[in-house]
């Protein structure tokens, strides 16, 4: 009995990669299945911070104190951080993810067509979204 070895195909096996659009039933890839996906727009990652800081039980009632008395930056990340949680989360239907710490920061979307927002701008974000003032603006707001 012998067995005999057949030449290689010279010819290159097309991959479905190669061939066609990357679909969720042909490609593995998951940043192929995304990638037609658009970014975020305002309106869902304003969404998806709601959501993120009203995580964990009594947000809203915290949330009103710091309407009431205003925030600092350091004070406003402090809350954030807390909301988010140390080990983060994450939600749906307004896809993304939260992470607490020492630098909270929002991810909305799927990768690689998703927005992070961190740092000065989550804190500008979030002033905006739950309508934290500063510390001065609430103390005029309480005299006048």
């Amino acid at each position: 009995m012998s067995f005999e070895q057949k030449p290689a195909d010279p010819t290159p096996q097309a991959t479905p990669s190669s061939t066609s659009p990357a679909t969720p039933d042909s490609s593995p890839n998951r940043e192929d299945v995304f990638s037609d996906e658009p970014l975020p727009d305002p309106a869902t990652i304003r969404a998806a911070l709601h959501r993120a800081a009203h995580s964990m039980v009594g947000a809203e009632q915290r949330w009103s104190a710091l309407r009431r008395e205003g925030a600092d930056d350091p004070t406003l990340k402090l809350h954030l951080s807390f909301e988010f949680g140390s080990y983060g989360g994450c939600s749906w239907p307004v896809w993304h993810q939260h992470y607490g710490g020492q630098n909270p920061c929002l991810i909305v979307g799927w990768s690689p067509r998703s927005v992070k927002v961190s740092g000065s701008r989550l804190l500008d974000l979030a002033r905006s979204v739950l309508e934290i003032p500063s510390p001065s603006s609430a103390l005029q707001g309480r005299l006048f």
